[in-house]
């Protein structure tokens, strides 16, 4: 064997021969320790994640329903303006509505369909034009509606189409006006002969009766001089008034002696 083997064989410190127990006791207590704190901590770690998976994770258990969100609400904005409709017009403007019926004087229609009328408005004109089939008039001629007297005509007019009526069409004349309420016929005397007048009470008693008659229209050829009113009760002939004295201008009652 060389010498610097056996030099190192002789001069080489012992091994310890022994084990000191408590020293490894205590270390393998701190080991143990160690690895339950750990566990422990990792235990807590997902019994914390658990729980909060079951917050958040909907329960996906057979034969349990899903829970639907609730509704997002709705952004708060200025409300939405309905639009406005506006109805259609069934009546003429202030001043030339009807008051009480209007009296379609003839069946006779001008070129757009309508036909004569006669009514009084509601701050008492007289007036005469035509009416649509919806109601609508159309006034063409209007005079302040004056009470009548005992004994005579009131305000009166003659009025035609004349101008306004569709190719071929033999155009009519309407006498109008208002009596007293007792006057039981008035006759409008023509060249064609006599025409009884309607007769309808006025909206206001005051103003008596409104009468209307269709005779024939007075063209260049005919003469007024052959045309009167004449009004009646019962039987007698109590007032009349010639072509010009019917139509009165301003509302004053003109007469002649009944004749």
């Amino acid at each position: 064997m060389p010498d610097d083997v056996l030099d190192l064989l002789v001069h080489a410190p012992e091994p310890p021969m022994s084990v000191d127990a408590d020293r490894v006791v205590a270390g393998a207590r701190r080991s143990r320790r160690g690895r339950r704190v750990l566990v422990g901590a990792a235990a807590l770690t997902s019994a914390a994640l658990v729980a909060a998976g079951a917050t958040l994770l909907p329960d996906l258990r057979p034969g349990t329903a899903l829970t639907p969100a609730g509704p997002t609400p709705p952004r708060v904005g200025p409300a939405p303006v309905s639009p406005t409709t506006t109805e259609p017009a069934t009546s003429p403007p202030d001043g030339e509505q009807v008051w009480g019926t209007a009296q379609v004087m003839s069946q006779q229609r001008d070129r757009k369909g309508n036909r004569p009328v006669l009514y009084l408005t509601p701050d008492r004109w007289l007036c005469v034009g035509t009416i649509e089939d919806s109601g609508q008039v159309h006034p063409s001629s209007c005079r302040p509606a004056q009470a009548p007297v005992d004994d005579a005509f009131s305000t009166g007019q003659a009025w035609s189409l004349l101008g306004n009526l569709p190719a071929g069409v033999e155009a009519r004349e309407y006498a109008v006006g208002l009596v007293p309420a007792d006057i039981t016929r008035v006759e409008v005397r023509t060249e064609d002969g006599p025409a009884t007048a309607h007769l309808v009470p006025a909206p206001d008693p005051d103003l008596g009766q409104l009468y209307w008659a269709d005779t024939p229209a007075v063209t260049d050829t005919t003469d007024p001089a052959g045309r009167s009113r004449v009004a009646y009760r019962g039987a007698a002939e109590v007032f009349s008034c010639d072509y010009d004295a019917c139509v009165i201008e301003q509302g004053t009652p003109a007469t002649d002696e009944p004749g």
